[in-house]
């Protein structure tokens, strides 16, 4: 059953073709937004999905970046939307990057 409520979940290796029009989309709007990280489509998709599972986990993070979870906002079958989580921040993104701190 397809849920028409906005659900936050990880990437599965089925949604590549409305991973693809998220970006697409996104792009349209946002030009220097990313909604993917470190995803160019030259990478087999099933091979990303487990990236970010990795990552997620801390394992195999490209340099410089801290363990996070990339979550995609659903609705039906359709990619709206995605947040990341970072686990921690290093001195970088402390500085520059995007976060919320809770204390």
């Amino acid at each position: 059953m397809v849920s028409n409520y906005l659900i936050l979940r990880m990437l599965h290796k089925d949604d590549e073709k409305s991973f693809n029009r998220a970006i697409y989309e996104f792009k349209q709007i946002q030009p220097d937004w990313e909604f993917a990280f470190d995803y160019n489509g030259t990478l087999p998709f099933s091979q990303y999905v487990q990236n970010l599972k990795d990552w997620s986990q801390g394992l195999n993070l490209p340099n410089g970046w801290v363990p996070n979870t990339y979550l995609v906002a659903v609705v039906g079958k359709d990619i709206v939307g995605r947040v990341s989580i970072r686990h921690t921040l290093n001195k970088n993104l402390k500085i520059y990057g995007g976060h919320l701190v809770m204390e």
